[in-house]
């Protein structure tokens, strides 16, 4: 039986799940399909939305449904409330839900899908993210045009509302929190800049200019590229309030760059303090600026071995088992 994958077709994090959950099925060798659809096949839906709304195959009868479902604690913001009742209202329709931490787990279980919640990690790809040498990272703030006496601080999300310029914060994923965290940390580094990557990030760029924060936002062509991004960074800061991942948390620490993060999604499943990064006991600016100092004061007891190990645990070539019963091809009884 074929898969059919189902992303969002915005060339951000989704599709970059969905490629790589491609990866994992070639190994597993599970059919798959991101364009030619049949009736009564398997679908995964990449984008909860896509299914919560109805859109692409409905009208198909798919034998199986599947979809992610990472983040969205209705603590956080109404409209996740709205969309757990909408989940729960189309609850009979889904075979299995694939989440990526714990919290969101429980919280799904308690609303009716226990035993169709599966934690599988948003994965990284150690092969592609791993820890430059001396020349490559003097090469990658070269070209960046990064002074040699600067402090990098990476952020790579999208935290604007919509697809525009995004001047509207997106507040689940702490921009507010970004900027007056870096606000605070210039005042006990002068030579900070901050590198950030992703669409919609108006909100943060005029917020940074406000506060004269120096930084760099910056496209890459390819979402291969984002890799020797990290090689430039001394640091990579997570300010979000609300999290399935980040996708950026793995990808720092297997790129050797300590994290520090707010106490959100796979990051607080995965992070011990001072062993493979920081997660913060609150989310407020001043705990993240005192954990960002100590972090790149250098006095701490982390180790790139710690985070690339973490990493490692968690790479993409590691996830085959774990899909395959999520579709069912171990064995198990997943379709209904």
């Amino acid at each position: 039986m074929t898969v059919h994958l189902i992303g969002d077709g915005y060339r951000w994090a989704t599709d970059a799940d969905v490629q790589d959950l491609e990866k994992i099925l070639r190994k597993a060798e599970i059919h798959y399909s991101a364009a030619k659809f049949s009736v009564g096949a398997d679908v995964f839906y990449a984008n909860r939305y896509a299914f919560l709304e109805g859109k692409l195959v409905a009208h198909l009868r798919p034998s199986f449904v599947g979809l992610n479902y990472f983040h969205g604690h209705p603590n956080t913001h109404e409209k996740f409330s709205l969309l757990l009742d909408k989940l729960s209202n189309k609850g009979d329709r889904v075979t299995k839900i694939r989440t990526s931490h714990t919290a969101m787990k429980n919280l799904l279980e308690s609303r009716g899908f226990e035993g169709r919640v599966q934690v599988i990690r948003i994965p990284v790809d150690c092969d592609a993210f791993r820890p430059p040498d001396r020349t490559e990272r003097d090469a990658m703030r070269r070209q960046l045009g990064i002074p040699d006496t600067a402090t990098v601080i990476g952020s790579f999300q999208k935290d604007g509302e919509g697809w525009g310029t995004g001047d509207r914060p997106k507040l689940e994923k702490g921009p507010d929190i970004l900027c007056q965290t870096l606000t605070a940390y210039k005042k006990i580094n002068n030579e900070l800049l901050v590198l950030l990557t992703g669409p919609s990030r108006g909100f943060v760029t005029e917020e940074l200019t406000r506060s004269g924060v120096n930084f760099l936002h910056v496209t890459p062509e390819h979402q291969a590229d984002m890799a020797k991004l990290y090689w430039a960074l001394d640091g990579y800061l997570i300010p979000s309030r609300d999290e399935g991942g980040p996708k950026g948390a793995l990808e720092a620490m297997a790129s050797g760059v300590p994290v520090v993060s707010t106490p959100v999604g796979q990051a607080k499943d995965l992070i011990v303090n001072d062993s493979n990064g920081w997660v913060s006991g609150t989310f407020e600016p001043e705990e993240l600026t005192h954990l960002l100092d100590y972090a790149i004061a250098g006095s701490t007891q982390w180790t790139i071995g710690e985070a690339r190990a973490t990493a490692k645990a968690n790479d993409l070539s590691g996830q085959t088992a774990a899909w395959k019963e999520f579709f069912g091809r171990d064995g198990s009884a997943n379709h209904k």
